[in-house]
This record gives structure tokens, C-alpha cells and sequence, in this order.
């Protein structure tokens, strides 16, 4: 018996390696006009949005003092500076159009301090 080995040898041919050029990719002078373009828009779009939210803040200031002229809430016995709760019977109406004449309306009596810090 003969013992025969074959060898094979592999060999990388060189091949001529091109990038392909793709037609999606912008050229240099693409870029500098898309460029202006591009953050010309969107300076438009930001100043569009600023002109509006202050059109709309204000807009909302002007109803909101109205309406807290207008109501006795700020004077009444249950109203209160929190949050969470402003007005003890009414909480719902509290600062609002239908608070304008409210039947539980008691003014808030002045109180004296209990103690008083005495200046030296």
C-alpha cells in the first residue's frame, strides 16, 4: 500500500477591489448647500415655536389675573397658600369663575401673634 498525501495549497488571488459608489452618499457640494438650508429651517421652526409659547403664556397670564381680581378666594377664611389643597370647602372652584359667588364666603380675620419678638 501506498501512502499518498495530497496537498493543497490555497492561494488568495488578488482581485481589483473598487468601493462601489453609492448614489445616496452626498458629495462636498451637496453638503454645503444642505447645510445652510438645513439650520435655516430649523432656526425658522425653533423661532416659530418660541413666538408661540409666549403668545400662549401670556394669553394665560391675562386670564389667570383676571380671574384671581376677580374672586373673593385670597380673602376667605378657608383659603390657604398650599398647593395641594387651596380651599378647605370648595376645592374645585377654588380661583375659578364659579367661585365669584360663593355661598360658604367667610373673610379671614386678622390675628394677632401670640407672642412678639421684642427688639433690643
Amino acid at each position: 500500500m501506498r501512502n499518498s498525501s495530497i496537498s493543497v495549497s490555497l492561494q488568495s488571488t488578488p482581485q481589483a477591489t473598487s468601493t462601489p459608489q453609492s448614489s445616496f452618499a452626498p458629495t462636498d457640494s451637496q453638503i454645503a448647500i444642505g447645510f445652510p438650508i438645513a439650520l435655516a429651517v430649523s432656526i425658522l421652526v425653533l423661532r416659530s415655536v418660541i413666538r408661540s409659547y409666549k403668545r400662549y403664556s401670556k394669553k394665560i397670564q391675562r386670564e389667570l389675573s383676571l380671574i384671581s381680581c376677580t374672586t373673593p378666594c385670597r380673602g376667605c377664611h378657608y383659603f390657604d397658600s398650599n398647593p395641594y389643597l387651596r380651599c378647605t370647602v370648595n376645592p374645585t372652584t377654588v380661583l375659578t369663575e364659579e367661585a365669584v359667588d360663593c355661598s360658604d364666603y367667610r373673610p379671614a380675620q386678622k390675628t394677632k401673634p401670640l407672642f412678639r419678638h421684642k427688639r433690643s
